[in-house]
C-alpha cells in the first residue's frame, strides 16, 4: 500500500529534509488526501512532479508514472553531474585568469607602465584603462573594494535568480543571445521530449 511505502521511506530515508516532507505527506495521505495534493502542500517537490502524479492518479497508472518519473530524475541527475564535472575545469581556469588579471598588472607590470608614462606618448585606450585599474588596485583599499564589489554582484545575481520574475527576465535575455539561446532551446526541447 502507498501509505506503508511512504511510511518506510519517511522512517528509513537518508535525507532529513526528504524524511520530514514524506512524514507530512504520510499524514495527509492517511487522512484521505490524494498523493498529488499532499505533495503540492509541501514545498519539497516541483510542480512538474506532483502534476505528473496527479495525471497518474487520474488515469490509474500511478505506478507507471512513478517509475518513469524516477527514471527521468535519475537521468537528469546523472546529466547534471556530467555537466558539472565538465564545467569544473573551465570554471577554474576562468577564475584563475580573472584573478591573475587583478593581481598581476599592479605588481608585475608596474615597470612597463612607468616606461609608458615616461615616454610622453599617449597610450591606447585599453592600455590606459589597464594602467588606471592597476594604479587603483595598488592603493591600500583598492583590492578589498574590488573584491567586495564582486561579492556584492555575485550575491545580487544569486538573489535575482531566486525571484521568479527576475529569473524569467534572465531567461528571456539568455534566449535572445545568438548561440546561448539556441542551446537553451535545444536543451528545453530535449527535456520536454524525454519527460
Amino acid at each position: 500500500p502507498l501509505t506503508r511505502s511512504l511510511d518506510v521511506l519517511a522512517k528509513h530515508g537518508e535525507d532529513p529534509v526528504l524524511q520530514r516532507a514524506v512524514s507530512a505527506i504520510v499524514g495527509r495521505v492517511s487522512a484521505g488526501t490524494s498523493l498529488s495534493a499532499a505533495m503540492n502542500a509541501t514545498a519539497a517537490f516541483d510542480p512538474f512532479d506532483w502534476r505528473l502524479i496527479r495525471t497518474g492518479e487520474t488515469t490509474g497508472a500511478l505506478h507507471k508514472v512513478l517509475e518513469d518519473l524516477a527514471d527521468y530524475r535519475e537521468r537528469t541527475h546523472a546529466a547534471s553531474l556530467r555537466l558539472r564535472s565538465a564545467l569544473t575545469y573551465p570554471a577554474l581556469v576562468l577564475s584563475l585568469s580573472l584573478a591573475m588579471l587583478l593581481i598581476v598588472p599592479p605588481y608585475v607590470l608596474e615597470g612597463q607602465f612607468k616606461i609608458i608614462r615616461d615616454s610622453g606618448q599617449s597610450p591606447p585606450f585599453l592600455t590606459l584603462v589597464v594602467m588606471n585599474v592597476s594604479q587603483f588596485l595598488r592603493e591600500p583599499l583598492g583590492l578589498p573594494v574590488v573584491l567586495a564589489a564582486l561579492g556584492a554582484l555575485a550575491s545580487a545575481l544569486v538573489q535575482s535568480f531566486r525571484h521568479p520574475g527576475s529569473r524569467a527576465a534572465w531567461i528571456r535575455w539568455a534566449l535572445g543571445r545568438p548561440v546561448l539561446g539556441r542551446l537553451l532551446r535545444i536543451a528545453a526541447t530535449a527535456r520536454f521530449a524525454s519527460s
